[in-house]
């Protein structure tokens, strides 16, 4: 008891003063209570491997190395090539322009679309560009399902998931189409009523007419009633 009292002691002298705990512990002497089972260099030795233990836990870890940053691409025209690493067909992400396909190509449908609705007001421009772009795709989609057909036979998957694309492009354009038909018939309606509403309030008033006015016709002499009286002459001989 008297041993253990005088190691817990050295030990929190040790740790107090800021050293290793192999100082207080080699200054302790062998156990006596433990020399019927350990001998003194068997001691001495469970001794210093607790030392060089309590040594490592007091000292701090180094710090672990600092990953590098990213390395990809830094300028806007690297970032828009990495960005499109990835991309098979971009029918899901609905990029309009991938690889192997002219910009013009797209700017003229656009024109002969915006040509054949004449868009009057910035909603229908919309449409008709979405309207574009969904055919756009659906064109795309028939390119890529011709791939499917190899000289070793056909892709069904690929052929499968082409043709959903086709007909989800297809479905999209005539949306498009029906709400600008929509769109613009509401915009007519609406300015036939506004023409019709200020037409009536800018109607000039009409002058009213009585049938009534009071004023008997004039009776022409031939024209009134036959008198049954006898004539003057006759009246005066009598």
């Amino acid at each position: 008891m008297e041993y253990q009292q005088n190691l817990r002691g050295a030990s929190s002298a040790a740790f107090a003063s800021g050293g290793p705990a192999s100082a207080g512990s080699a200054a302790l002497p062998p156990n006596p209570e433990l020399l019927d089972e350990f001998t003194l260099e068997e001691q001495a030795d469970m001794m210093a491997l607790r030392a060089r233990v309590h040594a490592r836990a007091a000292v701090p870890a180094p710090p672990l190395p600092l990953k590098p940053g990213p390395t990809g691409p830094r300028t806007i025209e690297g970032k828009a090539i990495s960005s499109g690493n990835s991309l098979k067909h971009g029918l899901a992400s609905g990029r309009v322009i991938v690889a192997g396909e002219d910009p013009a190509d797209f700017e003229a449908l656009l024109a002969v679309l915006t040509a054949e609705h004449a868009p009057a007001t910035e909603t229908e421009a919309l449409l008709v560009r979405q309207m574009a772009q969904s055919w756009w795709l659906a064109q795309r989609a028939i390119r890529l399902q011709n791939e499917s057909f190899t000289e070793t036979g056909v892709d069904a998957g690929k052929l499968a998931l082409f043709l959903r694309y086709q007909t989800t492009h297809e479905r999209a354009f005539y949306k498009a189409l029906n709400t600008l038909i929509k769109v613009r018939a509401e915009r007519r309606k609406s300015a036939l009523e506004f023409v019709s509403q200020y037409r009536h309030r800018n109607r000039p008033a009409r002058e009213f007419v009585s049938q009534n006015t009071g004023v008997e016709p004039a009776i022409a002499p031939s024209e009134g009633p036959e008198s049954t009286d006898p004539p003057l002459s006759d009246r005066q001989a009598a």
